[in-house]
């Protein structure tokens, strides 16, 4: 017996430092940190459309891109859309115009209810344009500028 508590005596006397070691304040080292990556330039789309609710805004668009003007239209009461300007002429051009049923009309659409006006612009060279419309009666002494849109296009 006197044996056994000789053992257990020096096996903690031995095994008392480890414990002490475990037990004590640790120094924490915190990870250094990394710089995050850089996130990729998302790529621009080459189909933009946009409507009434850009009118003031801005828009960028690649060079080899289109940009579709949206607005809402009724060519029975004789009003259309039309570019007033486009500020730089060697950036942007108007290339066609057509009209389209809303999506929520009904089929066919009752006749004199509006519709969209669709015109396109195809992009020239990278630089900067204002396109400035009018929605007016064309014919001489019509009804002009009776509502406008305008919109920067920064074509990249």
């Amino acid at each position: 017996m006197v044996k056994a508590r000789l053992f257990m005596a020096i096996v903690m006397v031995c095994l008392a430092p480890l414990l002490a070691v475990g037990c004590g304040p640790q120094e924490t080292s915190q990870p250094t940190p990394q710089p995050s990556p850089k996130p990729e330039p998302q790529p621009l789309p080459k189909q933009i459309s946009v409507d009434a609710s850009y009118s003031g805004k801005s828009v960028d668009m690649p060079l080899n891109g289109t940009l579709d003007v949206v607005l809402e239209s009724n060519p029975s009461t004789g009003y259309k859309w039309s570019v007033k300007s486009i500020s730089d002429a060697n950036v942007l051009a108007a290339v066609q115009s057509g009209y389209e049923a809303p999506k929520d009309a009904q089929k066919p659409p009752m006749p004199g209810a509006p519709s969209m006006e669709v015109w396109t612009f195809n992009p020239l060279k990278t630089g900067t344009a204002t396109i400035v419309m009018e929605y007016s009666r064309p014919w001489e002494g019509g009804t002009r500028d009776i509502k406008t849109f305008q919109l920067v296009v920064n074509v990249k």
